[in-house]
């Protein structure tokens, strides 16, 4: 008899634990996604440009769960002969109410975005500043890795491409013409054309 019972709660015992795995191995699963675009100066996502223009690589994540994500980085691939050169790049941490000029996270030699800890629901920008050098056609992808098991792979990674036309030709400024001035706009107002729809949960394009 108490040898019956005692086998007994040794089985309890054993499913418990394997229950609490199971619920375990559930918590750590994270669906991580990203997207990727290409920006102009008007918060609008473009396919085309011109030579001289500035252009930005928008990159969003965020952790559509049931886990919190550690080891969370996005590495940026890039065309061959990439017509853009860099500029500077700033990062949100915040889904874009704050901005940080050249944050450290990101690194423009390597093009990787080290992010670490991504919360469920977490929603964090990049955006990179560059300047059109050439006319052709340019891609970027930005890919997205963490430590957890991802059960959705298919928005692990985004692909944006643009066409890079030559510039027009504008008269110099003579006698009696007051140049233009350079403007430029916060880079935080610059990725309205990135949004995260919860509901839909997908990362989507405007």
């Amino acid at each position: 008899m108490y040898r019956f019972l005692l086998v007994a709660m040794i089985f309890l015992a054993m499913g418990a634990a394997a229950a609490q795995e199971t619920d375990d191995n559930l918590q750590v699963n994270s669906d991580l996604a990203v997207d990727a675009e290409y920006l102009d100066l008007d918060e609008n996502i473009i396919t085309t440009a011109s030579v001289g223009d500035e252009v930005f690589e928008g990159v969003a994540v965020t952790n559509l769960g049931p886990g919190n994500a550690t080891g969370v980085k996005v590495d940026i691939t890039r065309s061959s002969q990439y017509p853009f050169e860099y500029l500077e790049h700033e990062v949100s941490w915040d889904s874009g109410a704050n901005w940080i000029y050249n944050d450290p996270s990101y690194d423009p030699l390597t093009s990787r975005w080290t992010i670490g800890n991504l919360p469920v629901g977490a929603v964090y920008k990049l955006v990179v500043h560059q300047r059109a050098t050439a006319s052709g056609t340019a891609q970027f992808t930005a890919t997205i890795s963490g430590d957890q098991p991802d059960l959705n792979t298919t928005n692990n990674n985004d692909t944006a491409t643009i066409m890079i036309k030559e510039s027009q030709e504008v008269p110099a400024a003579g006698a009696g013409m007051v140049p233009m001035q350079e403007t430029g706009a916060a880079a935080g107002l610059l990725v309205a054309g990135i949004g995260i729809l919860g509901a839909g949960m997908v990362i989507s394009r405007r």
